[in-house]
């Protein structure tokens, strides 16, 4: 670096210097790049037989990212990815996946991880080849590895057996089942280390050994990796990461910790050092398995750094889902349009300014704002709101996290209503996408008077989205839409607690079906109301107690924690739809702990037995979970405001003292608006939601809950709501992408708008 020069210039003599030359253009071949450039990276989730039922229903071109084909699982067995795990699909059905994806224009990109050999069990080629492929330090030992409960040792590249194994990687990936990118994690995130392993060249050459695999295998393929340095920036077309400190994803890691937590945000700004250097030679995303682009806050974040858009998501959530379809559809629209421009260009201008912030006063410290940023890459310009309060930023009012981009032919952004939308021009046609809430009242900031063949109408002034979205909500009946149900006609209804006998263990809960009786019957529920307190010993009675309803029963208490009652093998959808059927009717469910409809256990004859359902439970019923560490430590409770009106203070007091595992916690999103009644530090720990109707589904959102505040929370919230009257529905939450096209309104058509 030089004194008294800019510093832009700085770096780039410094790239020059350093060899830093290769662009994009000439890392991917021509056909590829422009697709690569207009598709978003989601990181999908399900066995092959659900990928490939939902590769039609994709938006195309789309990056389509995934770990669970590997052999051993994740972080196993390392360097042996292949063949594809059984339980994900045959080798059959992983071809036929990729074949499909490609007839559709789709592009593939598995995880794979070069970078250490896994212990515990060891894959073939570990127990083949033994420990001489292990790199060694100083005093000759090897380097033990350790990420969450997989282990592992650290690896010499020049010894010829790591690179046998790379190279079959490479080869079953380009020959056997042919990429568009092949992802190789740790490429850009490990630090320097010396190796006196004697296939080394010099006991310097640990980096240099990662380069020359880099270099060697973008020779064959387009290469992705995780975060990323100047010396892989030649070889890599993907670099996922470097943004953990700095941007506030959701479900992220609980190592992660936002850099202004620990420095005085009045001390330092963002600088785009590596966006400086590599925006023209590499395409920026969030980290591949970690950070995605979940919503308004994380988008604004995200274009005015200049990433690429990514997504995670599971088949049956796409399948089933409108909220993260239409999220999707919205990031594709952004990429396609907007983001494509920008990637592959240099950095022209970039500024964050904490100012607006600063005006604001408070705890400059406070996750919920981080001022403004204003950027350009290439001809694509950026105005971006990171803070929770409207702004003006660069002369244009944005809403909070809302975001302008515009270049030549194109415009897009939020509205200072909170609309989305994007006007891009391109041989004399002008299409327009809008993203939001049916039926809503929204005001475009596009100039001039447009017609839109959308019923005709005029978007120079407000009109009304038309209605989108296939789910009926349902509410209360008119005669109760008003009384308590302690005020509604006819007998007691009972509350349920389902005992399946000793045939079926509890799953990360430790409150036995026993346990959750006496709470609710030394209630004032029981004492005080007269509701009985019955058990469901089986499934027939809990598929007959759900059939009769809230009238006959106010609540049904699952203890289980992720396992739930199912009629027979693979019909534990039957299970799940007639759960929404009684909550959108009034009914109160309780899930007791952890991952909600995460197994299914049906009778087989004398015997219990349970199949793995996973995020296809939720997913059926549009919620979503929280995530965190399999291992994650309580953390300390607290009722929040909602939470102390229904809970009352004594309890209010009790949580504040408590503390809990908030692994799984309650997601509340505009899209799946939760009563959230006790949060923890980091996560919500006891909410409810709605569904599609007037009753709640309750989660308890930590692996082995807190047992008193468990009970006692249930016990008061069931309370709460046989004793007051149900709330509204609250409006839907779920945006929708609309799409029209645009032309200058007629002058009777404007002159009849202003009479």
């Amino acid at each position: 670096m030089t004194l008294g020069t800019p510093v832009y210039d700085d770096l780039d003599r410094y790239a020059e210097a350093n060899g830093l030359t290769r662009p994009l253009a000439e890392k991917v071949k021509p056909d590829l790049l422009p697709r690569l450039k207009q598709s978003v990276l989601l990181f999908l989730g399900g066995p092959c037989r659900e990928k490939i039922a939902l590769l039609d229903k994709l938006p195309s071109p789309m990056l389509i990212h995934f770990s669970d084909y590997l052999k051993g699982g994740f972080d196993k067995q390392y360097p042996d990815h292949l063949p594809v795990r059984p339980n994900v699909g045959t080798p059959e059905e992983f071809k036929i996946f990729f074949d499909r994806a490609h007839s559709l224009g789709l592009l593939i990109s598995p995880y794979t991880n070069p970078t250490w050999w896994c212990d515990h069990p060891k894959g073939p080629t570990f127990e083949r080849e033994g420990d001489a492929p292990l790199l060694k330090d100083l005093n000759g030992k090897p380097i033990y590895e350790r990420y969450s409960k997989n282990d592992g040792w650290t690896i010499t590249f020049w010894h010829p057996a790591v690179q046998a194994a790379n190279r079959l990687t490479v080869r079953q990936f380009t020959q056997d089942y042919p990429v568009d990118v092949l992802f190789q994690d740790q490429c850009g995130a490990r630090g320097w280390r010396y190796d006196t392993n004697p296939a080394s060249p010099a006991p310097t050459a640990y980096s240099e050994g990662i380069i020359s695999m880099n270099d060697e295998d973008s020779r064959v393929v387009p290469l992705g990796t995780e975060n990323g340095w100047d010396r892989v920036a030649n070889y890599q077309t993907l670099l996922c990461g470097l943004s953990w400190g700095i941007v506030p994803t959701e479900h992220h890691p609980l190592w992660v910790r936002l850099l202004k937590a620990d420095y005085p945000a009045d001390t330092w700004e963002i600088f785009p050092l590596a966006p400086a250097l590599m925006h023209d030679k590499a395409i920026f995303l969030h980290h591949d398995l970690g950070q995605f682009v979940t919503n308004d806050r994380v988008l604004s974040w995200t274009l005015g750094l200049g990433y690429s858009l990514s997504y995670r998501a599971t088949c049956s959530a796409l399948e089933t889902q409108d909220a993260p379809r239409e999220w999707l559809a919205w990031l594709d629209r952004l990429q396609k349009s907007v983001v494509t421009r920008e990637l592959g260009t240099p950095l022209r201008a970039f500024k964050h300014d904490r100012a607006p912030l600063f005006a604001t006063g408070g705890d400059l410290r406070r996750e919920s704002d981080d001022g403004t940023l204003a950027a350009t890459y290439g001809d694509v310009a950026f105005l971006c709101n990171l803070g929770d309060v409207p702004r003006t930023v660069g002369g244009v009012r944005l809403p909070p996290y809302g975001f302008r981009a515009d270049a030549p032919g194109l415009t897009a952004g939020y509205a200072p209503d909170g609309t989305g939308y994007v006007a891009e021009t391109r041989k004399s046609k002008t299409d327009l996408w809008i993203y939001g809430a049916p039926l809503s009242t929204v005001s475009l900031p596009l100039k001039g008077h447009w017609a839109l063949d959308l019923d005709g109408l005029d978007v120079s002034s407000p009109f009304v989205l038309p209605p989108r979205g296939s789910v009926a909500r349902v509410p209360p009946p008119a005669a109760l839409a008003s009384l308590a149900p302690r005020e509604w006609p006819g007998d007691k209804p009972a509350i349920g607690v389902l005992d399946l006998g000793p045939g079926v263990s509890l799953a990360l809960s430790t409150v036995a079906p026993a346990a959750w009786r006496a709470a609710f019957e030394a209630s004032p529920l029981a004492k005080q109301h007269g509701l009985a307190v019955k058990t469901l010993a089986s499934y027939d009675e809990l598929a007959a107690a759900l059939a009769a309803g809230s009238p006959k029963w106010f609540a049904i208490i699952n203890p289980y924690g992720e396992i739930f009652p199912s009629p027979g093998p693979g019909r534990w959808t039957d299970t799940i739809d007639a759960i929404r059927d009684y909550v959108n009717h009034g009914g109160i469910w309780w899930e007791t702990g952890a991952y909600s409809f995460h197994r299914a256990a049906y009778r087989d004859g004398d015997a219990w037995k349970t199949e793995r359902v996973a995020s296809a439970g939720l997913d059926r019923l549009r919620l979503p979970v929280g995530d965190g560490e399999v291992d994650a430590p309580a953390e300390p409770l607290h009722a929040t405001e909602t939470g102390k009106a229904w809970l009352g203070d004594a309890l209010a007091a009790r949580i504040e003292q408590a503390s809990s595992v908030v692994n799984r916690g309650v997601i509340c999103a505009p899209a799946s608006p939760a009563t959230v009644l006790v949060a923890g530090a980091e996560g919500n720990f006891i909410g409810g939601y709605r569904l599609d109707g007037w009753g709640s589904l309750w989660r308890i959102g930590g692996f082995n809950p807190n047992p008193e505040v468990a009970t006692s929370v249930a016990v008061a919230a069931t309370l709460h709501q046989y004793t007051a009257p149900p709330d509204p529905l609250p409006p839907s939450g779920t945006r929708y992408l609309y799409h029209a096209t645009l032309a200058p309104a007629s002058f009777w058509s404007r002159l009849f708008s202003w009479l």
